[in-house]
């Protein structure tokens, strides 16, 4: 996509009232109703660049860039001057009926637009999230009195050190960008009765002993808030707790106090490894890169976590405070989704439950947000709330018991009012299951693990219940008063934690639904690609478990290990496709062992397609394989494997509108398994990191025996040979390396399945292919003098990359003779099936075999002329 396209909007423009800021400014204004003109008709241009406040018929305000808009929700064709020219489409998705001239997200019409230009000034989000931040809370960070019995909270600073009281401490810990008044103020309403009658109890209870803590939620991490509030707390206090939202993940490190220190010890070596291991996890999930600055801006942010979490432990355990009264408040223990999705999506869902009315910071913030498409990941206090994050992790620990005290008051929004249809508005964007328009429900549940009777739920639904309500809601009031004042040994009327339902991803409810029967539908087969399979051994599961991992137990997926299963697809990889395709399509998995040749799986799918296929033919639906990366490989040696495979596609074929799609295959191997066999692959790279027990040698040494890694290597008959042992020995021997070599015998026999791909003429009638597109994707490798990189050795390896790729399977590597290719454009191989965008284009191929909404020529690239350019060169030590 050319840097500064000019987007073309139908409809007329005209003059608007720009919004109120304050640091930043808005250059321009206009508003666009749109129409259904086309082909130029009374259509507006605007930059790539400018901001869009796009107004939805049922209310909601959906703010983004321009250009994100348009990856989402554009089309693209070819002006009269020759070049591309781009259309918001807000027509409905494929399978929806039209229901207007703009029918847009679930069927909801676009009521207008505000397009505004918008100069940072050089200001960052960050810099811009600091301002909104004091101006949210009442006064510098710190601990407040609280004044129960009166009209308002009337916040009184508490000094530099807090006496020892004889009573417990309650202490109020506030949401994301809010305050103590923000986010508790109304318990102090006139109108709200349940609100007054519970201060009465509690100033009855803690008298002058009631506290709040006003802290950063932006741009400090809740360790430094935790660690704020323990410094500030005195020796051996007994502590109560009342958090609302984030402010439950500054009470659950308070936690940590609580836990066995003998058996629990949290060392520092533990805590380096988790917050190191956890920079690339969000990557490994399909976000895609940082760029330079924001990757050094994240990572001196887990550096301050490390120090802050080792600093907190040992102000903990030389406090020994104690937490007996802990009332958490739709926190997102284990993360929200809404926090990994882009931060404009966010800051639209807080905007319009905030009535709409940001200015000021607040505005300054979002437009910043939007404009210069702020990564959540480099503000330290929303990244902690990402699902995978270290702090998620940490919290989550099956090897961390806390004996402090939990009662958790979750809220799911249910009905037809308006709330519900904005969650359902939410849920398409964000989240996997039920939420309170901010918090995924389940993510309620989670935290630290307590002994049996030590933590306990309550949950309320319905369609009042969203995430700022809770204080104004009679009945979580309610609750709220009874997890704070229940007598000891008394559960309060809440329910043990342990029975709280199991709320399974939502797209694995919507492939039981696709099975259900009724009406004919299309059969898609999903398979993974390379380590997209959940690996089990004897029940447990090792890949990908990251607690598992941490202890060593990667050496339980060693090739020759007994009772290794494949059971699963890894969801945060594939969820997404499948919940959509599950719409269309009666839908199977298809998990298979990668750590194994192709061929085997290969032998296993033709045995379940023979199992499917009667269904289909009996009722003549269409048979559709969407595989994914080395999923792609597993069907070709299928369809080549001159019996009962071939005799398996043959049928599929004969069944009309029958295809199989392959999503960034690596039809002629990637140069990703060279280095992952010379310990320089960045994933391999994260698990010696992540495993304390092994080097990035020890993680070689494993993967080696991998028939599925080995034949991945690049096999180009024009190319290098890669099946050939002695030029894996001369290559170690000429960087004087200490990698393990894979076995002479295994490579031969990768030969033979490379041989058998290349021998297997392709079927473009019912073959199609998809790429993804990214700026670097490596292509070939070379030996070149270290210089002053390394004193104790003179060679290093540095690999190549082409603008031709995914950033895994370069473009040629991919194609197929006579197989049509689509693209889809600013999409890295590991976020194929988690683009939702490409959604609807993938849809049509597989019904139709083409579409309009992905391009089938390759992206512009401003150096697509230069064959290959310095990607990477491995930093690790290879010599001996």
């Amino acid at each position: 996509m050319p840097t500064a396209p000019r987007l073309r909007l139908s409809g007329a423009a005209a003059a608007a009232r720009p919004p109120r800021t304050d640091a930043v400014s808005v250059t321009s204004a206009r508003r666009i109703v749109p129409g259904t003109a086309r082909g130029g008709e009374s259509a507006s241009e605007i930059d790539a660049d400018a901001v869009l406040r796009v107004e939805l018929e049922n209310g909601f305000v959906l703010w983004s860039r321009a250009d994100d808009l348009l990856r989402e929700r554009g089309q693209r064709s070819v002006g009269r001057d020759g070049e591309a020219e781009w259309q918001l489409d807000f027509g409905p998705r494929s399978g929806q009926a039209a229901a207007g001239t703009s029918r847009g997200w679930l069927g909801l019409g676009v009521r207008l637009l505000d397009v505004f230009g918008v100069d940072l000034k050089g200001l960052a989000a960050a810099k811009l999230g600091q301002a909104l931040e004091m101006r949210s809370l009442k006064g510098p960070p710190g601990l407040y009195r609280v004044a129960l019995d009166g009209t308002s909270p009337d916040l009184q600073p508490a000094g530099a050190a807090l006496p020892a009281a004889p009573t417990p401490l309650l202490v109020f810990l506030h949401g994301t960008a809010s305050s103590t008044t923000g986010s508790f103020g109304a318990l102090w309403e006139k109108d709200n009765a349940a609100g007054s009658a519970l201060r009465m109890r509690l100033a009855e209870r803690y008298g002058e002993h009631a506290y709040a803590l006003e802290h950063r939620t932006l741009t400090e991490s809740p360790i430094d808030n935790a660690l704020a509030l323990a410094r500030a707390l005195p020796e051996g206090a007994e502590v109560h707790l009342v958090s609302h939202s984030r402010g439950g993940l500054v009470g659950e490190l308070l936690c940590l106090g609580m836990r066995d220190a003998n058996t629990d010890p949290l060392d520092g070596k533990l805590i380096d490894t988790l917050f190191a291991a956890d920079r690339t996890v969000a990557e490994q999930i399909g976000l895609s890169p940082l760029d330079a600055a924001a990757a050094k801006a994240r990572d001196a942010a887990y550096d301050a976590d490390r120090q802050a979490l080792k600093a907190l432990i040992a102000e903990l355990d030389a406090k020994q405070l104690r937490v007996t009264r802990f009332v958490r408040v739709a926190c997102p223990a284990r993360g929200t989704t809404l926090a990994a999705g882009r931060l404009d999506r966010w800051l639209s869902v807080l905007d319009f439950l905030a009535g709409g009315g940001l200015f000021g910071e607040a505005l300054d913030f979002l437009l910043a947000v939007v404009k210069a498409r702020t990564d959540p990941r480099t503000l330290p206090g929303v990244e902690a709330m990402m699902p995978g994050s270290a702090l998620t992790r940490l919290l989550q620990s099956p090897d961390l018991t806390v004996s402090a005290d939990l009662s958790v008051i979750a809220g799911d929004i249910e009905g037809d009012s308006l709330w519900q249809q904005i969650k359902l508005l939410a849920t398409d964007w964000f989240y996997g299951a039920d939420h309170d328009l901010v918090v995924n429900t389940g993510s309620m549940l989670g935290g630290l693990r307590r002994p049996e009777g030590g933590a306990r739920y309550l949950r309320d639904a319905g369609g009042e219940v969203n995430h700022f309500r809770y204080f104004t809601n009679e009945k979580t009031v309610k609750w709220l008063g009874h997890g704070l004042t229940r007598p000891e040994g008394n559960d309060g009327g809440f329910l043990p934690i342990a029975t709280a339902p199991h709320e399974a991803p939502r797209w694995r409810e919507a492939v039981r639904r696709s099975r259900a029967g009724g009406t004919p539908r299309p059969l898609a087969v999903v398979l993974p690609g390379t380590m997209g399979s959940v690996l089990q051994q004897r029940g447990e599961t090792v890949w990908l478990d990251y607690w598992r991992l941490l202890r060593g137990q990667l050496k339980r997926l060693r090739m020759g290990q007994p009772d290794v299963e494949p059971v699963d697809l890894i969801g945060d990889f594939y969820g997404p496709m499948v919940e959509f395709l599950a719409r269309s399509h009666r839908v199977e998995i298809f998990p298979y062992d990668w750590r194994q040749s192709v061929t085997v799986a290969a032998a296993r799918l033709a045995e379940s397609l023979a199992q499917w296929l009667p269904e289909m033919e009996a009722s003549g639906q269409p048979v559709h394989l969407v595989a994914h990366s080395m999923g792609g490989l597993v069907v070709r040696a299928m369809i080549a494997d001159g019996g009962a495979g071939t005799a398996v596609w043959q049928r599929i074929t004969a069944l009309p509108n029958s295809r199989f799609v392959m999503l960034g295959t690596p039809n002629l191997g990637s140069h990703e398994a060279v280095r992952w066999l010379t310990g320089c692959n960045p994933t391999q790279q994260k698990l010696a990191l992540l495993d304390l027990t092994q080097t990035t040698t020890g993680v070689t040494e494993i993967v080696r025996d991998y028939a599925g890694l080995l034949e991945l290597l690049p096999f180009d008959p024009a190319g290098a040979n890669f099946a050939d042992a002695a030029r894996w020995k001369a290559l170690r021997a000429e960087l004087s390396a200490v990698w393990p070599l894979a076995d002479a015998g295994a490579l031969r026999e990768a030969r033979k399945t490379w041989q058998r791909l290349l021998n297997a003429a392709p079927d473009p009638r019912h073959m199609i292919y998809l790429a993804g597109c990214q700026p670097a994707t490596v292509v070939d490798y070379r030996v070149e003098a270290s210089r002053d990189w390394d004193p104790a050795g003179d060679r290093r390896l540095v690999f190549d990359a082409t603008a031709e790729g995914d950033g895994t399977v370069t473009w040629a590597s991919g194609r197929l003779p006579g197989v049509p290719v689509w693209y889809v454009e600013d999409t890295a191989h590991d976020a194929l099936c988690t683009q939702k965008r490409a959604f609807p284009g993938l849809l049509d191929l597989l019904m139709t075999g083409t579409t309009t909404r992905l391009p089938a020529t390759p992206p512009q690239r401003a150096d697509a002329g230069r064959s290959s350019r310095p990607a990477s060169r491995c930093r690790r030590r290879l010599h001996r």
